[in-house]
């Protein structure tokens, strides 16, 4: 981890070190109960939730979620024809945001892809590797909460499988346009669980068609409606 990647938020830092966590830098008994409940999370089910965060976030974000999300990014990186993204952005960008990084996957690819950028991954939970590229950060923040970096940075702000997270998704978006450099992009992708059959031999009363409906029920229980943004 590069510190100087605290730029984001208007300090520029003169120390550097390898890992994507920086230490904190004011060590109590009170800052490492809380740093520690963070990273251990919520049990519940046999399932691990995130601890930290504005509202109840409705999926788990243990090591078998993590799992799944690195599969997601490759199902991507193929329907994207081998790209990380699909928005144009400037040759050599310097400022990446990578709202609810999950396993960080996304992020460290594009760190190693654009070493002209510091890449910055957001999530609720602490559960991204330690070892880095130099230009990749991770930070635990809420992106529903206000954004604190400064405005008019980032040349690209990426958003993917927000599914259940959000709930006021026109705030979201105004954020990040107003961190946005002029000319910078937005990119928001989410595979929609719309289960159906070319010819039509999937019935609706199926377990597959019942369990995404439940899920959608679920968000809306959440005020984070599955069919939004």
């Amino acid at each position: 981890m590069m510190a100087a990647a605290d730029s984001f938020h208007g300090i520029e830092a003169e120390t550097a070190s390898d890992e994507g966590y920086s230490e904190p830098s004011i060590q109590t008994s009170y800052v490492t109960s809380i740093a520690s409940d963070i990273r251990r999370g919520i049990e519940e089910n046999g399932r691990t939730y995130p601890a930290f965060g504005k509202h109840q976030y409705g999926l788990p974000v243990d090591e078998r979620e993590q799992e799944r999300n690195d599969l997601n990014h490759c199902k991507y990186f193929l329907a994207l024809d081998h790209k990380l993204f699909l928005a144009p952005i400037v040759d050599e960008p310097e400022a990446i945001l990578d709202l609810g990084a999950g396993s960080g996957i996304w992020a460290i690819d594009m760190a190693d892809s654009y070493p002209s950028a510091i890449v910055l991954g957001v999530d609720l939970a602490p559960v991204q590797p330690s070892w880095v590229p130099s230009n990749c950060q991770f930070e635990i923040d809420d992106v529903e909460n206000d954004w604190l970096y400064r405005k008019n940075h980032f040349d690209f702000i990426h958003g993917r499988e927000l599914f259940m997270a959000i709930r006021d998704w026109d705030r979201l978006i105004q954020q990040a346009f107003d961190h946005l450099k002029p000319g910078g992009s937005l990119e928001l992708a989410q595979a929609v669980p719309d289960p159906s059959s070319d010819d039509n031999t999937l019935p609706q009363d199926s377990a597959y068609c019942q369990i995404t409906e439940i899920f959608y029920e679920i968000g809306d229980k959440f005020g984070s409606s599955g069919h939004a943004p």
